[in-house]
């Protein structure tokens, strides 16, 4: 403000301007420092300062002063440090450019060479674990495949009119083509068709291993015995006085969503897509849990 709004403001206020001569005013400063409240001000402003030179320090060199060490020797001492590691790595460096500019092409070529050989061992050993870790993967798998289809025919009853030489060949067979066309995938195990694609039902779900196997084996199968908890019996199929086709089947317990409808209506010798499958489908579906 100007000096007449200064003196306007010292005759109309009410004490909260006041008029110091320069020796006045000087005289105030000196013993204001001298008060409890300004030193601590004071105090911590330089503390303030003092944290934020910790913090930056340490956010540089990773390093921060001891508990009871004086940030500015602190930090005089770890700058000491520092030129001196700087100092010993320019002696180093010289020494090194010394030793190359002395043997010239030669010694970088040595060097070049040693590089080129531990680099290549490196490589030659990873290329080996990794050779051996997916092979150790793939054998997990195989085993986890051969151990689904030694299950999956271990439970069917076959023909007895087949040798049982037969029976074996057929089932080792089978056992080895769908253990080729199997594959893992999201920890399942799936079976591709001649295409390269998941073999799946009619809801679009890949096929269990026990269908495919029975599927394989279909022939020999003596469809008048159940694999463990399917209760398979041969339909009946007839037509009633509307001649719409009805069929009948003795459901097990063990069907409970429509994926296991599916294979047991299949298992049972219904055809998918005909008549008589989308008759039996149609009539047990409600007894069904639907999957989606």
């Amino acid at each position: 403000m100007t000096k007449d709004e200064a003196l306007q403001k010292v005759t109309d206020g009410d004490g909260d301007f006041q008029v110091f001569t320069a020796d006045e005013h000087k005289e105030f400063l000196n013993n204001l420092k001298d008060t409890d409240i300004f030193r601590q001000q004071i105090d911590g402003r330089v503390s303030e300062m003092h944290r934020q030179y910790d913090d930056d320090f340490f956010e540089v060199t990773g390093k921060r002063r001891g508990q009871d060490e004086k940030t500015y020797d602190f930090i005089k001492r770890e700058f000491s440090n520092i030129k001196k590691t700087a100092a010993d790595l320019a002696e180093k460096n010289q020494s090194l450019q010394k030793a190359i500019d002395g043997k010239g092409d030669e010694a970088y070529e040595q060097l070049k060479k040693e590089h080129d050989t531990v680099l290549q061992k490196h490589q030659d050993a990873m290329k080996e674990w990794q050779g051996k870790f997916e092979a150790k993967e793939k054998e997990q798998v195989m085993t986890r495949i051969k151990g689904q289809l030694e299950s999956s025919t271990s439970k069917l009853k076959f023909l007895a009119t087949v040798p049982q030489e037969a029976v074996n060949g057929l089932v080792e067979i089978t056992k080895s083509k769908l253990s080729a066309s199997a594959k893992m995938i999201e920890n399942t195990v799936v079976y591709l068709d001649g295409n390269g694609d998941v073999r799946l039902d009619d809801m679009m779900r890949p096929l269990t291993t026990d269908f495919v196997v029975a599927e394989e084996l279909k022939s020999i199968i003596d469809t008048g015995r159940i694999q463990t908890g399917v209760d398979i019996k041969e339909p009946k199929v007839e037509k009633d006085a509307d001649g719409k086709i009805v069929v009948h089947l003795s459901l097990p317990d063990s069907v409970k969503t429509n994926v296991d409808l599916t294979e047991f209506l299949l298992k049972s010798g219904l055809k998918r897509g005909t008549a008589e499958y989308m008759a039996a489908y149609e009539k047990y579906r409600d007894k069904v849990k639907l999957i989606t």
